[in-house]
């Protein structure tokens, strides 16, 4: 998709169009438009960006009018070019949100990966199969029917 077709659509299909793109994308995009809108230092914005969502309360605000205030510093936000800008921050929480879920799940995948130990054959100890350990998986604590013990079947009233 093309930066100029994500600044020319109906603002009510944007988000759509923005969550159906990769990280790879939505970066490209970033920068077109900050070098549109007068931003020198794109990696600074998006810090911003993260910064203010990040400080965002709950006192009632405009969420996107503290956002665009905040960006200020980085580049001059008028009337002409609001609808730019506030185009550039949709985008950007895209990108930061895919970011940040690529980063919890590398950490997850991080932590839980420490915690098991790979064997010379490959296999791990968290493998429900590894013998080597006592890591087999517990069987149900259900008793066994015994075929000599009697059947409760109920007793008739």
């Amino acid at each position: 998709m093309k930066t100029r077709e994500l600044l020319a659509c109906d603002t009510r299909v944007l988000e759509s169009k923005v969550q159906v793109l990769k990280t790879k994308e939505l970066r490209r995009h970033i920068d077109h438009i900050a070098a549109d809108v007068g931003a020198t230092d794109t990696d600074a914005l998006l810090g911003q960006i993260l910064e203010a969502v990040l400080g965002l309360g709950d006192e009632g605000q405009d969420e996107a009018e503290a956002i665009v205030r905040s960006l200020e510093g980085h580049i001059e936000v008028t009337d002409e070019n609001k609808d730019l800008v506030l185009r550039l921050i949709v985008i950007a929480l895209a990108y930061l949100r895919q970011l940040m879920a690529r980063q919890i799940q590398e950490s997850r995948r991080a932590r839980r990966d420490a915690h098991r130990h790979r064997h010379q054959d490959g296999h791990q100890c968290g493998d429900p199969h590894c013998q080597e350990h006592g890591d087999e998986p517990k069987a149900r604590a259900r008793p066994e029917p015994s075929l000599l013990a009697p059947v409760a079947l109920g007793t008739p009233d």
